[in-house]
């Protein structure tokens, strides 16, 4: 059974993180799975993966995302770039 995601991690929402971010310039997140979720004291961690359609392959394959039980905070880890959202 797959794990429900937030809805801070919709394909629309993590779009725009993304292009805030300026990881994504001309695609869009197609899908998002929850690769594996791990509750801590006052937070979830979580590893998801994206599809992105229309992006010439700069775009990530994955994102670390971490909710908290106060504020959604989600936090995009790749090789080169963090990129920190509060909403």
């Amino acid at each position: 059974m797959q794990e429900a995601r937030p809805g801070a991690a919709s394909p629309e929402h993590l779009t725009i993180v993304l292009r805030r971010a300026g990881v994504l310039s001309e695609g869009r997140v197609k899908s998002v799975v929850v690769e594996s979720s791990r509750q801590m004291l006052v937070s979830r961690v979580m590893r998801l993966r994206l599809e992105v359609d229309g992006q010439d392959g700069t775009a990530p394959a994955s994102v670390f995302f971490m909710s908290s039980t106060l504020w959604a905070l989600p936090v995009i880890c790749t090789e080169t770039i963090w990129g920190f959202v509060y909403e």
